[in-house]
């Protein structure tokens, strides 16, 4: 009982100790047309300090551009709304000839090149929340599973993942 209030405290001076660095970085920019955004000062000073003491590997923002071309329903939209989050991760060594970060380079895995095109014609898509009976669709919802993309995406789940070869790019580049 002791070690989880012992945790529970700990995670609230954690969460007090970063909460006006969340604030200052989800400050909506006032004019985007403007070449210099004062709004962007904080999260480009935690960037900095990111990529300068290589401590993590990344930062991840809340995001205040939503794609309002995916209606949903107001309590979809909510929960929708609240996990858009945008992932910056900066180059952590100089770039070699290959033009890719060899510790990034660590860190994520992909698959082999495909298209929408291609994967339709090896198999045509299966929409799996239109057979769902219990999920009931308005006149305006348009769900993500259901979308080209939401379909790519669950056929790319699996996919087998390969490491990425700096040093293969390097030779491709090269004429």
């Amino acid at each position: 009982m002791e070690d989880n209030k012992a945790q529970r405290e700990y995670n609230l001076y954690r969460d007090l100790y970063y909460l006006p660095f969340i604030i200052a970085s989800t400050v909506i920019v006032r004019d985007r047309d403007d070449v210099f955004k004062p709004e962007y000062i904080v999260p480009q000073l935690i960037m900095e300090y990111v990529t300068n003491h290589n401590q993590y590997d990344g930062v991840l923002f809340s995001t205040v551009h939503i794609n309002k071309d995916f209606i949903f329903t107001d309590e979809e939209q909510l929960d929708f709304e609240r996990r858009i989050e945008n992932i910056a991760i900066p180059v952590k060594e100089p770039l070699s000839e290959s033009k890719f970060c060899p510790s990034l380079c660590k860190l994520f895995h992909i698959t082999k090149p495909t298209c929408d095109e291609f994967e339709r014609a090896k198999q045509p898509y299966i929409y799996t929340t239109a057979k769902d009976p219990t999920i009931k669709k308005g006149k305006n919802e348009y769900r993500y599973t259901e979308s080209i993309f939401g379909q790519l995406e669950e056929r790319l789940k699996d996919f087998k993942l390969y490491e990425i070869d700096p040093e293969e790019n390097k030779k491709k580049s090269k004429p």
